[in-house]
């Protein structure tokens, strides 16, 4: 009877991991399809200025990447870059993988790697969790492009959703 009911707990655990992993998957895919910061990420040059791909930049030259452009390389991401493709984050070798990780600038990288990435990841994925747990989300013109204003931070505008509560009741035992 144990070995049963661990069984089911295992395959059960196992379960709802794979959901987990799906769902970080989503959420990282749309993270790198779409990050929040729509300006460059600045940086000064060195003293001495530095040498970047055979090009001297002199000192105190502000230089900087765009998360949108390296999100897209397609020499990382392969020839679908452009396209939200969830499924890129399990179905390629391992190696790929930790390569997109490195290279996804959506929270920065290296020294100045955005602080609160990892509280951000955690709330993202709670809240998709318990979204699509408790509603079932529909959009009202799917067909409709959504609107991107550009900036500091990226605003999406004309994504016009209803969400419809899910009619599940939880009682006490013994109720």
């Amino acid at each position: 009877m144990v070995g049963a009911i661990l069984s089911v707990a295992a395959s059960m655990a196992s379960v709802m991991l794979g959901c987990l992993d799906g769902c970080y998957c989503i959420i990282t895919e749309a993270l790198r399809i779409h990050p929040s910061t729509g300006l460059i990420l600045e940086r000064c040059t060195p003293k001495g200025g530095v040498t970047l791909h055979g090009k001297y930049i002199p000192e105190d030259t502000i230089i900087g990447v765009n998360c949108w452009v390296v999100n897209r390389d397609k020499g990382i991401f392969g020839d679908d870059a452009h396209s939200f493709r969830p499924e890129r984050w399990i179905d390629r070798d391992p190696k790929d993988v930790a390569r997109m990780r490195t290279n996804m600038f959506t929270f920065g990288a290296g020294a100045r790697n955005c602080i609160g990435k990892n509280l951000a990841m955690m709330q993202l994925t709670k809240i998709i969790v318990e979204l699509y747990r408790n509603f079932q989300i529909t959009l009202v013109n799917p067909d409709k492009t959504w609107k991107v204003s550009g900036g500091w931070l990226t605003r999406q505008t004309d994504i016009v959703s209803v969400l419809r509560q899910f009619n599940l009741q939880l009682r006490a035992r013994g109720e």
